[in-house]
């Protein structure tokens, strides 16, 4: 997609949160999983949690705009992790 106006830029970045979010919910709980001690465990479940209610608010926000949230394949890496590599 080519990002021509603020707005393009605005749903575009909205778009690559709601992934890397989305992201986090399937990394978390692995990431909990093999912590160590106890502390990490938490701290990575509360995370989780987090986290789910900041794909629900911007799920919230995609659905306001009337813009539905990105059907990416599992495999496929956003624009801004992408960037973030290079």
């Amino acid at each position: 997609m080519s990002t021509n106006t603020l707005w393009d830029l605005f749903v575009d970045q909205l778009k690559d949160v709601h992934d890397a979010e989305l992201r986090l919910t399937k990394a978390l709980p692995r990431l909990a999983k093999a912590a160590h001690s106890k502390e990490l465990r938490v701290a990575f479940t509360d995370h989780l949690k987090e986290t789910e209610e900041h794909v629900h608010r911007l799920e919230r926000v995609l659905d306001t705009i009337d813009v539905p949230p990105p059907a990416r394949p599992a495999g496929r890496s956003s624009a801004s992790s992408k960037r973030a590599r290079s």
